[in-house]
């Protein structure tokens, strides 16, 4: 059943975007299974570059999982949760899947204008778009926070500059006792 939901959903962003389908054509036949969280589906790849639901005990020649927080990352857009994904399988393939991941987009505002008009589908969806950009700053906010905590107030890390400043004491360390033994090196051949 959700795969079923999922490909339909991906078919519908699909009908909008033809050099997607052109991207998939070629891989046709092939078997992609989509995992993150609860959710695990396969899709089909079919002949003329759209989706089908699969069976998950059939074989898989691409297999991408992420964690939900990821996941729902790259759909709000954020290309660098792709990052996050495990990946296995066909190369090539996967190039193509991480493409359409991170360039192809639901449209959703032109969805809404067919059932409420156009006024309504704008208002909402600069709704959906101010609180998506509300949550993502106050993720941000959260996460500067928590490494403000733990790196100066905590103390459970140091701060970024003292670990530079030890990572060069430690590169000097190196140096200095490269120079010595290059030294002492020198000073037994000198002698014998």
């Amino acid at each position: 059943m959700l795969a079923r939901t999922v490909a339909a959903g991906i078919e519908h962003i699909l009908a909008t975007a033809p050099w997607a389908r052109e991207a998939l054509a070629p891989y046709g036949g092939r078997r992609l299974r989509l995992r993150s969280g609860l959710v695990d589906v396969a899709l089909l790849v079919t002949a003329h570059g759209g989706v089908a639901a699969a069976d998950t005990d059939g074989p898989i020649d691409l297999d991408v999982s992420m964690p939900v927080g990821a996941a729902l990352r790259l759909a709000a857009g954020d290309e660098s949760a792709y990052a996050e994904a495990r990946v296995d399988g066909d190369a090539e393939f996967a190039v193509v899947v991480r493409r359409l991941a991170t360039e192809l987009r639901w449209d959703f505002e032109e969805d809404l204008s067919r059932v409420f008009g156009d006024i309504v589908a704008h208002r909402a969806a600069s709704a959906l778009r101010a609180t998506a950009a509300a949550g993502r700053d106050a993720a941000d906010r959260a996460t500067r926070a928590v490494t403000e905590y733990v790196t100066e107030e905590g103390r459970v890390t140091p701060p970024r500059a003292e670990i530079d400043a030890w990572m060069s004491d430690v590169d000097t360390i190196r140096d200095d006792v490269e120079r010595l033994l290059r030294r002492v090196e020198r000073l037994e051949r000198d002698r014998g």
